[in-house]
């Protein structure tokens, strides 16, 4: 890491765009939890840069990090108060990654794939599900994996049905604090092959191989691989992913009172993950502008701020870095709209609609990558070596770019599918 980083907090100009998410906060004292998650995401994100090159070496944020995020409440933004969690609206927990990616990209992503995940659980189990999965005060830390990585059929135990899983899943990141796992694999026998289901698992049911180490970049995301050995699965915590129909309610909206646990995974969890190098490309912003500020423009005494060069290219990945957060902050706020409306009207969200919100998402990492490659080309080679913030953060951006969510051309085949009526490919 570059001696003398720069402080998180701005110097000059505002460091981020008017806060959308206030929008959907609409009492004092969900203002007050809001406003007291971000302060704590902001400080914690100052120890993150700090222990970002001990967290690429151990693969995941420190405990006393974890610490902190627990008991400032950052893992239950989303959680029902039924279960003891905030339920503050998403926007606001989009809001929190974004801070955490300021100070590490990879361990913000690590605390966004584990705690990110608490609307598709309400919306997908009953209270009975529910009340098991948020027991521990309501923090609920779960991958949500979809690698097909073991064998899954029907089974019994005791005389109740279910399923038997067997196997290893790569690249569950998130995992080393997980107090759950949570799986789409398809069923490979009975009533239920060969489509997906989504099941969910305790921390006793799967051991964490020891195996994050020689990834390029999201050094710190906690990707380890979970090994399930004959775990049984009531089918209570078995949810038929596959074959589920869009509908304009589900267990989350009839048991909380709140549109925003629909669902649609879609829709929402792109804009999980761009979040994430938005935060990185705020830090690249601010990586950028202290190196610039202590280095000299060729023969002349003033630094590389005042040099009309380094100043267009700092003022266009700014732009593009704005655009970023706009559009990722505008796909979760969609995302809310698009359920008030389908659990108000009776009509479902429709699979197109779906789709281009989480390209709002997906366009908006996009740019934030955009941005970092273009202060990663002229910031300097000396300023890029290992050990540097501003190589890791591109090592982040590049690794972020192969996530199949974040996959844009697959999606916008989709969209222009449903948006013309064509069927899906069998």
């Amino acid at each position: 890491m570059d001696t003398d980083a720069p402080p998180l907090s701005p110097t000059h100009g505002s460091d981020t765009l008017p806060s959308a998410e206030r929008a959907f906060v609409t009492n004092d004292d969900d203002s007050a939890t809001a406003t007291a998650v971000v302060a704590a995401a902001q400080r914690i994100a100052e120890r993150l840069l700090a222990e970002a090159a001990e967290s690429e070496s151990r693969g995941h944020y420190s405990v006393e990090a974890h610490e902190e995020m627990l008991a400032a409440g950052l893992y239950t933004i989303t959680v029902p108060r039924m279960f003891g969690g905030s339920q503050l609206p998403l926007p606001v927990h989009t809001r929190v990654v974004i801070e955490l990616a300021k100070g590490d990209g990879g361990s913000a992503w690590c605390f966004s794939l584990a705690a990110g995940h608490s609307i598709t659980a309400t919306a997908f189990w009953p209270e009975s599900v529910q009340a098991e999965l948020f027991a521990a005060d309501g923090n609920f830390l779960a991958p949500h994996q979809f690698a097909h990585g073991g064998s899954v059929v029907p089974g019994e135990r005791d005389g109740m049905p279910g399923l038997i899983v067997n196997g290893t899943y790569p690249f569950s990141s998130g995992i080393p604090f997980s107090t759950h796992l949570m799986v789409n694999s398809p069923v490979t026998d009975g009533e239920l092959a060969p489509y997906d289901v989504t099941f969910v698992v305790p921390r006793s049911d799967y051991a964490i191989l020891d195996n994050w180490s020689g990834a390029f970049g999201m050094k710190a995301s906690g990707s380890n691989a979970a090994v399930l050995t004959d775990v049984f699965v009531p089918m209570e915590r078995v949810y038929d992913y596959g074959r589920a129909q869009p509908s304009a309610s589900s267990h989350g909206t009839e048991l909380h009172g709140s549109s925003m646990y629909l669902g649609g995974l879609d829709a929402y969890h792109p804009a999980g993950i761009a979040a994430v190098i938005v935060g990185e490309a705020r830090g690249a912003l601010r990586e950028f502008e202290e190196i610039m500020g202590r280095s000299k423009s060729g023969r002349s005494a003033s630094s590389k701020l005042h040099d009309a060069d380094f100043q267009q290219t700092f003022g266009l990945a700014l732009e593009l870095v704005d655009s970023a957060e706009a559009l990722v902050m505008s796909s979760v706020s969609a995302y809310l709209s698009a359920c008030e409306a389908a659990v108000t009207t009776g009509v479902p969200l429709a699979s197109d609609q779906v789709r281009r919100i989480g390209g709002l998402g997906q366009s908006g990492g996009r740019f934030a990558a955009e941005a970092i490659d273009m202060l990663f080309a002229h910031v300097g080679s000396l300023h890029v070596i290992d050990g540097t913030r501003m190589q890791r953060i591109q090592r982040n951006a590049l690794m972020y770019r192969t996530h199949g969510r974040m996959q844009q051309r697959a999606n916008a085949a989709g969209i222009a599918r449903s948006y013309w009526g064509i069927a899906e490919p069998a």
